[in-house]
């Protein structure tokens, strides 16, 4: 088994993104596309529910593993043409020609490692410089919604919002999903000021005339510390919405997006070890009291 960036891009990226090749990765791609090598990826399985490790497969093993060997021409869409004639030794560069002088659609699909029949299968065209991921299915949406759901609880109708912003992501749309993250992101900041605000000597007119990353320092005390540490995610994503352009927001997204992730863990990981805290306090009470002032 190995990895490459051949292989996490047709796993992860947004549909009709573009992965620059070079004649290096000729032959890396044509091992993809003809099954000549397994090659593995990370990533959440909605039916498993929790993070796995992907594979693309073989294509015949994938068969083999489907006890449905399908006919000629339903090999010639998987098989990304190098099962579908008859055995002939070609050099990988052959292979990589044969691609683009096809110039169809070709596929490649990958199986959870718990469970071969949780699939996915991923369609891309290649051209000389290019790689261009056309298509995924499942949605890939249906691969990170399932691991948002944690946080519906905390975040209200705020959690569409998280979701809305993968979505845009998805398609490219790298202005919107900013949008849709500041939101989120501005919305844990003000539930915890809702929180704490009693406990603040500023009033809150004075609150409301600061910069937001001075008023994320005037909270910092109750706020998650990679919130504080990182305030100037806010100043990002608002530099993204004014300024920057559609592929820069969406070169920025991941980062951004697993900042908030980060953010929200740090607040639920706090939540579960208070109210650990608290259980075992009350069972420490109760046993002390069973002996009274002894």
């Amino acid at each position: 088994m190995s990895n490459s960036r051949i292989a996490e891009f047709l796993a992860t990226a947004s549909i009709y993104s573009k992965l620059p090749i070079s004649v290096e990765d000729r032959a890396e791609l044509s091992k993809i596309t003809n099954g000549k090598e397994t090659y593995s990826f990370d990533a959440y399985c909605p039916k498993c529910k929790d993070h796995s490790v992907f594979y693309f497969s073989d294509y015949q093993t994938y068969w083999d593993l489907k006890k449905e060997f399908k006919a000629y021409n339903t090999r010639v869409i998987l098989a990304g043409f190098g099962n579908t004639f008859p055995e002939i030794i070609k050099s990988e560069e052959e292979k990589f020609r044969d691609l683009i002088n096809w110039n169809r659609l070709s596929c490649v699909v990958a199986h959870c490692s718990r469970e071969t029949k949780h699939e996915f299968f991923v369609f891309f065209n290649i051209d000389e410089n290019y790689i261009t991921k056309v298509g995924q299915y499942p949605d890939v949406n249906e691969y990170s919604y399932s691991n948002l759901s944690k946080y519906e609880k905390m975040l209200g109708k705020y959690c569409i919002e998280l979701k809305t912003s993968l979505r845009l992501h998805s398609n490219n749309v790298g202005v919107g999903a900013f949008v849709y993250l500041r939101r989120v992101f501005e919305r844990i900041f003000f539930n915890n000021y809702k929180e704490n605000s009693s406990k603040l000597t500023i009033s809150e007119d004075d609150f409301n005339k600061l910069r937001f990353t001075e008023k994320i320092d005037c909270l910092k005390d109750y706020l998650p510390e990679f919130m504080v540490t990182n305030k100037n995610i806010y100043s990002i994503l608002s530099k993204g919405i004014h300024e920057l352009d559609e592929q820069e927001c969406i070169d920025y997204f991941d980062t951004l997006f697993e900042s908030i992730i980060m953010i929200l863990d740090e607040i639920l990981d706090k939540k579960a070890t208070e109210a650990k805290q608290r259980t075992l306090t009350n069972k420490i009470a109760k046993i002390k009291g069973k002996f009274g002032d002894k």
